[in-house]
């Protein structure tokens, strides 16, 4: 019987939860780093189950990364695009990222996922962007909304600003991987916000 599971028994496990454990294990390890070994080590279940459910470990890679862009990342286009002021929308996710940047040392899965197999992997590359461009709508959302209000300033080219936020936002989370200083890191988000507002 392959891989020495019973196959025919129930699933003994939460593919959620399953699927939380990858995301830890691809974002603490990177892709390359993450033997098959390793999944099954961390994820607690044997590989014939693992496999059966989830397919090779490029699938159970992109299901993490599906798992992980619905929610991590959602977080921070849903702040963008609730109710209220351009600026405390902006405010709100910034404060997401800062989290992030202050919490993880392992930076951005997206962004890392990006550097390590954007250049040759095509599902990969196209997960990110779909999230990475729907970041970047929202960020200009917001900043037009706050050019509209009064709440940020109304003089700057919205898809510009988007641009150099969604730049910002994930260059710090790929230097936060690096082991740059967090305590560096953070208050950029705020100078960042500052640059926004109104002129006296």
């Amino acid at each position: 019987m392959p891989y020495g599971d019973a196959m025919a028994r129930p699933k003994s496990f939460d593919p959620d939860t399953v699927l939380d454990a990858a995301v830890r294990t691809f974002w603490t390890h990177g892709y390359a780093g993450t033997t098959p070994q390793r999944l099954v080590d961390e994820l607690g279940i044997g590989r014939g189950s693992l496999y059966d459910t989830f397919g090779g470990k490029h699938e159970i890679f992109l299901a993490a990364l599906d798992r992980y862009r619905s929610s991590t990342s959602a977080a921070v286009t849903a702040a963008l695009r609730e109710e209220g002021r351009g600026f405390d929308r902006l405010r709100r996710a910034l404060e997401l990222v800062a989290v992030a940047v202050a919490g993880r040392p392992d930076g951005c899965l997206l962004t890392t996922s990006a550097v390590e197999l954007g250049p040759h992997d095509a599902a990969v590359a196209a997960a990110v962007r779909a999230t990475l461009d729907d970041q970047r709508e929202g960020f200009e959302a917001a900043v037009r909304a706050g050019a509209r209000d009064g709440s940020l300033r109304d003089d700057l080219d919205p898809s510009a600003v988007a641009t150099w936020l969604l730049a910002t936002t994930n260059g710090l989370q790929a230097l936060a991987r690096t082991g740059v200083d967090r305590a560096v890191l953070s208050p950029v988000l705020d100078t960042t916000l500052t640059a926004l507002l109104p002129r006296a």
